[in-house]
């Protein structure tokens, strides 16, 4: 497969990091290109670094969310905390990952649904342009009927009545 050049932003609020921001920027963009291989649906992703408890008795718990951006509206989120930065990463790249192959699943199963729908609406179609068809000949029958019951009764002989003229018009 072509290798792809994803594009990701890349924002790091952690002091702790911040020596080793290359490190892990090269991780996460190496993991979401190998997810994007074969994807064009996929259009750039955002990696965000945080400690949200800096000033707390717990200031070494970390944050990673990550956003993977789709084509259309579509987006992939994961958000992980943990005591450990490289725990925290592995995890949320390992959530996004496990949401877009759902996602890609969902899709296929999906496009089966959809591609059901067609084939009912047909078949109703047919069976709505039968029973016009059929309700028009009986109508039709139904009109002759009763015009060579007209015919007859109007003849010089009536089956009706057995008189040869006759009497009932």
């Amino acid at each position: 497969m072509n290798k792809v050049n994803l594009p990701v932003e890349f924002n790091n609020e952690v002091d702790d990091v911040k020596q080793s921001e290359n490190e892990f920027y090269a991780l996460a963009v190496n993991r979401l290109n190998k997810l994007a291989e074969g994807h064009a649906d996929i259009s750039g992703a955002v990696v965000n670094f945080k400690q949200p408890a800096r000033e707390h008795e717990t200031s070494y718990i970390y944050e990673v969310k990550i956003v993977l951006y789709m084509m259309g509206s579509d987006q992939i989120s994961a958000t992980e905390k943990h005591r450990q930065f490289r725990a925290t990463l592995d995890s949320a790249l390992d959530a996004v990952e496990r949401q877009f192959v759902n996602a890609v699943n969902n899709s296929v199963t999906t496009d089966r649904e959809y591609c059901y729908v067609p084939i009912v609406l047909t078949f109703y179609a047919w069976q709505l342009i039968a029973y016009s068809i059929s309700t028009i000949i009986i109508r039709w029958m139904r009109l002759n009927r009763l015009l060579a019951v007209y015919n007859l009764c109007a003849s010089s002989f009536c089956v009706v009545c057995d008189s040869s003229f006759c009497k009932q018009g």
